[in-house]
């Protein structure tokens, strides 16, 4: 006897094996026909047809219940998924890898994303102003407790550089007022008692009057010259203000350098301030003025071993730097162009111990040329050891002459314009042994600097002295490389120059084994370091160096930490949840 087993609905979806669709008649011309027309259905034709309506009515029905019971089910599904997914994202955030990140990673962090990997000098414009909330470091201590306690009582170092723009306190609420003087004191407080390097930008709208500008900042300034004998570095913008600056006598005993940069008007005068330790000063003029507003006091001036002057006339820099007798480092930037040129009357100013002499032009003028032209022939430099020159013009033979009228000994030169013209001016500076060549975006300039310095020569012509490679001291080979067409033919026509100074080593002596740095974009880095010519450099014993730019302290970070990219990762999306 068989027995049938009738399988019961699921519960939660209505589903059964047992329900089967109900067997839809097949669509006849008959059928067809009687859509078509108004003829009456037989009796069996009839009776077909209620059979399958009323089976076909039951199959809806459970067609029905069952999405009502599906839909119940999905939302309980869906609801489960969402409590889930939330308690699966709270036990994550305990797991976050950035919880686990050791502390000195964290300071690197810190240092590197509050500009402290950089002098002050170069990133005096990205400061942050000290009241920013929304600005490292104060934006550090916000994330949580531990990051709050590095920055705040483990990292002084992050509070030491203190900017601030006057024109941007000037609320006139009292409460406001109150709170921004409490941040100020916070901040110089966390830096407890190390060096402050201090941005102070006293320039004000031309709407503002004396009055509004003293009664608003006055309380500001008094807070930052309490702590004035920790400044080391003062950074200060108008320099038609500093009458605000009520400075004492004793109160800048740790002051060693000055930036002023003039406001656009205001007569010339000395900046009358005692400071021991001062070393270092740099003047920036303005396109409005020829000449530079505030100077130091001549008690300063014997004081001052580095010089910077921006942004006037060439005769300006001459009349400044005779202030300085005991001058080691003097910078020219962006000279303003000048219709008289110097006559052959006037006398050379001799600068008998200036060291290192750093020419910088990004206005590329001839007129602009034609000023550093005329400065460089009315100097003497009898100890100069280090040149820069990053300026365009035929500069290579003013600073040819400057060689032949001072005999300097020259050890370190840093060019970008024209480099190749500077190499083959300075070649009989024996004592060279650096060169930088920067900002090389043509490799033209590249291919001629190895091209000079491996001059091809035979064994029988290395017994006389001028047939030597030029510079037989250098040591060190230094490009700042760009993008360049062809990476591949300055690699080939470094490697021609590895050789043939080899070559010439071998056979004499006094020839130093040349070191090599390249500092250029990943891409074209990882080009050079599969060139096969790199293993002959190493083969050789040739030390070279790739580097990357802005990247060299990170990968020395990323060798130590393997989970470091990891890490950075987490980091971002732990405060995007934040």
């Amino acid at each position: 006897m068989k027995i049938s087993t009738v399988t019961p609905p699921c519960p939660q979806c209505g589903y059964n094996t047992n329900n089967n669709l109900p067997t839809i008649p097949s669509n006849t011309p008959r059928f067809a026909e009687l859509l078509r027309t108004n003829e009456c259905p037989t009796e069996q034709e009839e009776s077909t047809f209620r059979s399958f309506i009323a089976d076909g009515q039951s199959s809806l029905n459970t067609i029905d219940t069952r999405i009502a019971l599906i839909k119940l089910l999905l939302a309980k599904l869906e609801n489960d998924r969402e409590t889930i997914s939330l308690a699966i994202a709270r036990y994550k955030e305990p797991l976050n890898p950035i919880r686990r990140t050791p502390a000195d990673v964290l300071r690197q962090i810190f240092v590197h994303g509050a500009g402290h990997d950089r002098s002050a000098r170069e990133c005096r414009r990205s400061t942050p102003h000290a009241l920013d909330l929304e600005s490292p470091p104060w934006v550090f201590g916000r994330v949580c407790r531990r990051w709050k306690d590095i920055t705040v009582y483990e990292m002084p170092s992050l509070w030491t550089r203190v900017k601030l723009k006057l024109r941007k306190i000037k609320s006139k609420d009292l409460h406001h007022q109150m709170a921004l003087l409490s941040l100020l004191s916070i901040y110089l407080n966390r830096s407890k008692a190390l060096p402050l390097t201090v941005f102070l930008d006293m320039s004000v709208p031309k709407s503002s009057s004396v009055s509004f500008r003293t009664s608003q900042h006055a309380s500001v300034l008094n807070i930052l010259l309490a702590h004035s004998r920790r400044w080391v570095s003062l950074f200060l913008v108008g320099g038609q203000a500093i009458d605000m600056l009520a400075i004492s006598e004793d109160s800048l005993i740790s002051l060693e350098e000055v930036h002023i940069q003039d406001g656009p008007s205001g007569n010339p005068r000395s900046l009358d301030i005692q400071a021991s330790e001062l070393r270092s000063w740099t003047s920036v003029g303005t396109t409005s003025s020829p000449f530079i507003r505030v100077l130091p006091p001549t008690s300063v001036c014997q004081q001052i071993t580095e010089y910077s002057i921006s942004t006037v006339t060439y005769t300006e820099v001459l009349k400044v730097i005779r202030l300085f007798p005991h001058l080691r480092q003097l910078s020219v930037q962006n000279l303003s162009p000048e219709n008289d040129l110097p006559g052959p009357e006037l006398p050379a100013t001799r600068l008998s111990q200036l060291q290192a002499l750093h020419l910088i032009q990004l206005n590329l003028s001839a007129s602009s040329a034609n000023s550093f032209i005329a400065l460089l022939d009315l100097i003497v430099c009898p100890a100069l050891t280090h040149l820069l020159v990053d300026a365009c013009g035929n500069i290579s033979g003013a600073i040819q002459r400057l060689k032949e009228r001072s005999n300097f000994e020259l050890q370190h030169l840093i060019a970008a314009e024209d480099a190749d013209a500077f190499v083959k001016g300075l070649s009989n500076c024996l004592e060279l042994e650096e060169i930088e060549i920067r900002g090389a975006y043509l490799y033209k300039s590249i291919t001629e600097v190895l091209a000079h310095l491996s001059t091809i020569t035979t064994p029988t012509k290395l017994n006389n002295p001028s047939q030597l490679p030029p510079l037989p001291n250098l040591r060190r080979l230094h490009f700042q490389l760009g993008v360049l067409p062809f990476v591949d033919v300055v690699v080939e026509n470094l490697h021609a120059c590895v050789i043939s100074r080899l070559f010439c080593a071998q056979h004499t002596t006094g020839l130093r084994q040349l070191e090599i740095c390249i500092t250029t974009p990943d891409a074209q880095a990882r080009k050079i370091l599969d060139s096969p010519r790199l293993k002959y450099f190493h083969s050789v014993g040739v030390k070279i160096e790739i580097i990357v730019p802005n990247l060299k302290e990170f990968v020395k970070i990323l060798a130590r930490f393997r989970e470091f990219a990891l890490t950075l990762k987490a980091l971002s999306s732990f405060l995007i949840n934040k």
